[in-house]
Formats: C-alpha cells, structure tokens, sequence
C-alpha cells in the first residue's frame, strides 16, 4: 500500500495518467496513478478546480478541501473505493462547500463502498450510495446538501431558515435562525431548504443582502419590508421556487443565474427585473412563471434541460435559446425580444418539446447585423418584427403562425428547401 497526493489544480483521474500524482504531499506530479491498494490524498497542497474521474481506482479515498474555492467531485462512471470514503470541505467558509456529482445532470453515478463514508460540508447531486458503508448523512458535520437525483443515502432534513439581520450582510453570515424574528440559530441554507424573508427579517432601511452561496434551495421575500436589495457576488444555482416583491431592489450582476430545481417549482419576480443572464437547466424539474418575466435587453434567456412554462405571463429579454431534450411552453403571453447584435435572437429547433401556439411574439430593437429566428417545424402565434436598423431577419426551419407582421422597412430571408406557413402576411413595404 503506498499514499498517493494529487497535485496540479483541475484534472481528470484515470487508472493510467500520470500528471497530477506524486508520492509526496505537494510534491511533483509524474507518479503512478493509485492503484486499488493505494490510498488517494486531497489536501491543501492538490491546488483548486474540479476533479472528475473517470475510472479511477482507490483503497481509501481522503478528499480535505481547505483552499478557498468551491470544488466539485464529478463522475463520468461508476467509482469504488476499496476502503473508506472521506469528504471533509472547508468547514471555515460556508460558500466553499464540496459538490459531488454525475457528469451529466440527471444521469446517476453509483459509488459503492464497503468501508465507512464520511461527508462533511458537502452537497450532493444525482449520485447513488451502495455498498454495506452507511449512506445517513444527515446528521454530517456541516449538514448535508441535496441537489436532487441521489438515493440509497439519507441527507439533512429540510428547513426553513429566517433571515433576521439589522445591517447589509452576506447570505454566508449569521443571519439565519429557525424562526421568524430570530431566536435559535440555524445553518445557512442548503439546496433543500427555503431562505425566508419575511416581516421581521430586515430591520433597517435599504440594506443589501448578498448572495455568495454557489448552491441555494428556495428563496421567499414575502411580506417583507425596509425595502432591502437582493445582489448576487457568485455564479448561483437555485434548487427551488422564487419569491420576489415589488417592496425590494434586485441588482444587475455579470453571473448567469442558474435554476436546477428538480420538480415542480415557481418563478415570481414581483415586478422586478431580473438584469443578468437567467438558465433553466433542471433535468426532470420545472419551472413556472407566476408573474411577468423580464432581463433586460442585453440578457439571455437559456432553456438547457427541464420544462419552462410561461403560463400566461409576459417575458422580455435580450434573446431565447432552448437545447434539445428541453421542454419550453410559451403560454398566452407576449414575449418581447430585444436583441440588437447578430446572432440567433430564437431558437426552438428539433429535440426541443415546443408549444407555442396561443403566444405573441414581437422583435423590437435597432437591428446592427442579420439576426437568426429558428423555428424548427413548430406552430407559433402572432409574430411580429418591429425592429428598425438596415438588416435582415433569418428564418431557418418550417415553422407556422397564425400571423406573421414584418413592419415598414423589414427584410425576411426564408432558408432554401423549408417552407413558412401563415394563416395571415402583413407585409408592410
């Protein structure tokens, strides 16, 4: 049995790479990968980024994350650590807690092991525990996150946590209690927990609340007063439905924000302007507008995996992209598109499940370059282009409208060998 360290930052771990394994902690990279009687070591000395393995092999898995970065353990297969499985994360920095997850979002990975799995601080997506080691997790120092997608584990309960805080603070402080107005403390909010806003939680006027948790489960703001602002300082990934209202300020930011929530859950926005790039990217999940939907004109909006529904809402922002194996019902409202530059200001194309029929669709802006609208062989409502600018609008796929408007001064391009149906042309010259 030898002790084997990873060194190098980021990479893949397989049975023959060499590149990130020494035979001294923090040493140079170069030795052989661990074989099933070696044991594999992640410590401070390993570097940052995300380690995936593909078909690795271990005795005894110790993973101790102490730099000060959010890492993930991503699975492309199966994994088996001979021995023990031990996951400790930066118990320090709550926004630094470990993510062990399949490499493909909604596809489980199995680890098997037979020998005892500790988890601290560490959240979990789409993984099976197996093996005769004990899968309770929830009472794990830190608690234990879930994503969705896992079984033959037992991860924390979830809560609701209450916001009580009289100064500006970060979602990572001490600002969480168990109920509303602040009595007991509670932890930080996992992805399966609620963080709650309510009438007792901010208690002085326009403070700032500042998401720096990578991974969040619900998010409530009502009823609440003081009128505080909601700011996002990380990428982040919420695992639940999201209340906002009108009584509070949501600030523009440059990270996407994604939604992963698996089954059914909400979007209300409360007249607020979501002014960042919004991803739904859910696997099996859902989400619903409850109210309008709006980015702003330079943001996007992504359907990656899951369903979107727009129910009878109104959505504007900068452009729609949806990926196949995605569902993306537009509802009854109008969607208003205001992109300016080139590029594909819709997409709906093959694989994507669509419904569009009872939709409005409008494309306003000053048009600077050709701009794409793919329609794939779907059925669409009312459109209408009332852009302005001296270039043409695209059309790629066999789609179909009820109406289909271009305004004054509008040039359309229809690709060759598809064909464009539409009950009524206003064609304005």
């Amino acid at each position: 049995m030898a002790e084997k360290y990873w060194v190098g930052n980021a990479g893949t771990w397989d049975v023959s790479t060499t590149t990130h394994w020494s035979d001294s902690s923090g040493g140079a990279g170069g030795a052989t990968a661990p074989t099933s009687a070696d044991n594999a070591n992640f410590n401070t000395l390993s570097g940052t980024g995300d380690i995936t393995i593909t078909t690795g092999v271990c005795n005894n898995l110790v993973f101790l994350m102490t730099a000060a970065t959010g890492r993930a353990i991503i699975l492309s297969a199966n994994f088996a650590p001979a021995g023990n499985l031990s996951l400790d994360s930066n118990s320090v920095l709550a926004t630094q807690r470990l993510l062990i997850q399949s490499n493909a979002l909604g596809t489980a990975r199995t680890i098997t092991c037979n020998g005892t799995v500790t988890a601290n601080y560490c959240d979990f997506q789409d993984i099976t525990g197996a093996g005769t080691a004990s899968w309770d997790l929830s009472g794990a120092t830190g608690a234990s996150g879930n994503c969705g997608g896992n079984s033959g584990m037992t991860l924390s309960t979830p809560i609701t946590c209450y916001a009580v805080k009289g100064v500006s603070a970060l979602f990572s402080s001490a600002m969480w209690f168990t109920t509303s107005g602040g009595a007991s403390a509670a932890r930080n909010p996992l992805p399966q927990d609620t963080a709650r806003f309510d009438a007792s939680s901010v208690t002085a006027a326009s403070l700032t609340f500042t998401q720096d948790l990578q991974r969040i489960g619900s998010i409530n703001f009502t009823s609440v007063t003081n009128t505080p602002t909601l700011t996002t300082s990380t990428i982040c990934t919420c695992y639940g439905s999201i209340t906002l209202v009108s009584g509070m300020v949501l600030t523009a930011s440059t990270t996407t924000y994604t939604f992963s929530g698996r089954g059914a859950n909400t979007l209300a926005s409360g007249t607020l302007t979501w002014a960042k790039n919004f991803e739904v990217d859910c696997a099996n999940g859902s989400l619903a507008l409850s109210d309008n939907f709006v980015t702003g004109a330079t943001k996007t909006l992504v359907i990656t995996s899951g369903a979107f529904t727009a129910t009878n809402q109104n959505v504007t922002c900068r452009s729609l992209t949806t990926v196949s194996g995605s569902t993306l019902t537009m509802g009854s409202g109008t969607w208003t598109f205001g992109m300016t530059v080139s590029g594909t200001v819709f997409s709906a194309s093959a694989g994507v499940t669509f419904s569009g029929a009872a939709a409005t669709i409008i494309l306003n802006g000053v048009r600077t370059a050709e701009q794409t609208f793919t329609t794939g062989d779907n059925t669409f409502g009312t459109f209408s282009d009332n852009s302005t600018g001296a270039f043409s609008l695209k059309l790629t796929g066999s789609g179909t409208f009820t109406s289909f408007t271009m305004s004054a001064g509008r040039t359309v391009n229809f690709t060759a060998g598809t064909t464009t149906t539409s009950a009524t042309w206003v064609l304005s010259g």
